[in-house]
């Protein structure tokens, strides 16, 4: 007893200390749906239904969560016989039943997906989790990311859940799910991911609760008489069966689930994107491609894809014109030359709509990581890390480009608060391989003390330096690549400290369904910004993200970020499937 007692304490304690920013995340998410009049749809099957159950309906839960649970895959205490666990277990395998249950609801655009499955593999919770991301959902996982690794994607289902999520919660627990070994036994005893998905339900209700407190929007609380007098309790019990039916009666409206949806207009649309050979644009331009795929209604994705500044993208932009696209995805090589050109596009109907990096034409969209907190952030933490003094080397972009100017204003208002920093170098790499490994290398030559080193993206190439030189790594900081949060992963036993700030190339994705939203006549705002994160190496928290994030089959240069919620509605598959 004591040993099961022991090893659960230590997966509470390990999911407090490596999950809060992510149990924020999602509960952030479920105030944003809930207080918006929407819900947080709840999926799992098998033991999965638990924690399910647990978020709503019982004593000290509220409306605006909604369970989703099939008969067919969690009723089976039977065990054997009618209605027993092996047709539970073959069923919840079989692909393509997610999207007919899904069918069977109208969801509304502040609606939310959480999916609980502690294997995170069998198809019907993965296609659960891709299909409302298709419809638009922010979805959240609540998975054991050990045994999902451990276990194999089947190839008909082709991603694990956790590659489905815009938010993924860790329970924390083994890949054998259970906690203890006995003596005589050869196989482990006492199961652990329920109380885990139990303990994150619960961690979520609670603060997501305190989130609509704030907000003046809590719904009522399921009370017992124990807390409240009986007629107390009475009221409160059918005001919060009457909010959630309210609610309900939304999802669940005549249309729902009807398969009739009519002449579907297509569109076409053109890409410009103007540096080549980088695994971050290149990730871009296919999640365009996996998202007009994903969409359903673009028949034809144009790339015009070369090395080349303004004068160049001019030239494309206007054969994208000339070739009849409805719609225009660009990363701009400047920020206000390509005006007259987007302005004519806009003058013959074409949405545009500007990812990554921002441009002035007030007839485009733009859809871009906030690039200036990009910079400062990163900057911030090294300075910090280096605790105020020392001699930095500054590694840019393409000098004069958007993003590049944009984070170095906020690498250096960072800075200005730390007078005891010193930038020994500034290099501009092109966001190329070759020339920032050059660079470093010169750097090392020079003889110049180095401290830290801060990069716009060029990450990897510089550890891999640091490592062919055979010197004592400095602390550094990158983006999300994926070799890069690997390495923060790897190497941190041979003392490299550093921190990956998020930047997703999957806005060109969602700048396409921004587009195709407009196209449509919904609406958007011309600006909208995505607020980078931070994960690091020295906090157990940063370290388990990094762990979760990186993947040894991808692309080593792609971001480990192959989603925008809630823009984005293709799978990982989907976007992998574009490299080859």
């Amino acid at each position: 007893m004591t040993t099961w007692f022991s090893a659960a304490r230590a997966i509470f304690d390990r999911i407090e200390a490596t999950q809060s920013a992510a149990i924020e995340r999602a509960s952030q998410i479920c105030a944003d749906a809930i207080a918006a009049d929407g819900l947080v749809h709840l999926f799992g099957t098998g033991h999965s239904r638990i924690p399910v159950e647990e978020m709503f309906p019982r004593y000290g839960s509220y409306p605006g969560f909604n369970p989703i649970v099939e008969l067919s895959m969690t009723f089976h205490t039977q065990v054997v016989g009618a209605n027993g666990q092996r047709q539970a277990m073959f069923i919840e395998r079989v692909p393509g039943l997610a999207e007919i249950i899904l069918q069977n609801f109208q969801f509304g655009p502040r609606d939310a997906m959480m999916v609980f499955s502690a294997s995170g593999l069998p198809a019907v919770p993965v296609e659960m989790a891709r299909g409302a991301r298709r419809r638009g959902l922010p979805v959240i996982a609540i998975t054991s990311v050990a045994q999902s690794k451990a276990g194999t994607v089947r190839p008909e289902v082709g991603a694990r859940l956790l590659d489905e999520a815009d938010v993924v919660i860790d329970l924390c627990t083994p890949a054998s799910d259970a906690l203890c070994a006995l003596e005589g036994l050869d196989t482990p005893v006492g199961p652990s991911s329920t109380f885990a998905a139990v303990a994150v339900a619960n961690t979520i209700k609670v603060r997501t609760a305190q989130l609509l407190v704030d907000r003046g929007a809590m719904t009522p609380v399921i009370t017992s008489t124990t807390v409240v007098d009986e007629q107390r309790s009475r009221e409160l019990f059918d005001a919060a069966y009457r909010e959630h039916a309210r609610r309900l009666a939304r999802v669940l409206s005549p249309d729902a689930g009807s398969s009739t949806t009519g002449s579907t207009k297509t569109y076409k649309v053109g890409v410009s994107n103007t540096l080549t050979g980088n695994g971050w644009r290149e990730e871009m331009i296919c999640s365009i491609k996996a998202q007009g795929k994903a969409a359903g209604n673009v028949t034809q994705v144009t790339v015009a894809n070369r090395n080349g500044g303004p004068a160049e993208q001019i030239a494309d932009l206007r054969n994208l014109i000339s070739a009849g696209v409805n719609a225009i995805i660009l990363n701009p090589s400047d920020r206000d030359a390509l005006n007259a050109v987007i302005k004519e596009a806009a003058g013959k109907g074409i949405v545009v709509v500007a990812v990554d990096q921002a441009v002035s034409a007030p007839e485009a969209y733009v859809l871009s990581n906030d690039q200036v907190k990009y910079g400062q952030l990163g900057a911030e933490w090294l300075f910090k890390q280096l605790k105020g003094t020392g001699s930095v080397v500054e590694m840019r972009g393409i000098d004069g480009v958007p993003a590049d100017t944009d984070r170095h204003q906020g690498f250096t208002t960072a800075l200005a608060s730390y007078p005891g920093i010193k930038i020994v170098a500034q290099t501009f790499t092109g966001w190329s391989l070759n020339p920032a490994a050059q660079q470093i290398n010169d750097l090392f030559s020079s003889g110049k003390k180095i401290d830290g080193v801060w990069t716009s993206g060029i990450d990897a190439t510089i550890i891999d330096a640091y490592q062919t030189a055979k010197k004592p790594f400095v602390p550094t900081v990158g983006a999300d690549n994926n070799k890069f949060v690997g390495q923060l992963v790897s190497l941190k036993s041979s003392g490299l400290v550093g921190a990956a700030v998020t930047n997703p190339p999957p806005v060109g994705g969602a700048g396409l369904a921004v587009a195709l939203d407009v196209l449509a006549g919904k609406s958007h705002p011309k600006l909208i910004k995505l607020t980078p994160e931070v994960w690091d190496n020295t906090s157990s928290a940063g370290v388990s993200t990094l762990q979760s994030k990186y993947d040894a089959s991808l692309d080593p240069y792609y971001s480990v970020q192959y989603a925008v919620a809630p823009y984005t509605t293709y799978s990982k598959a989907q976007l992998i499937a574009c490299q080859s």
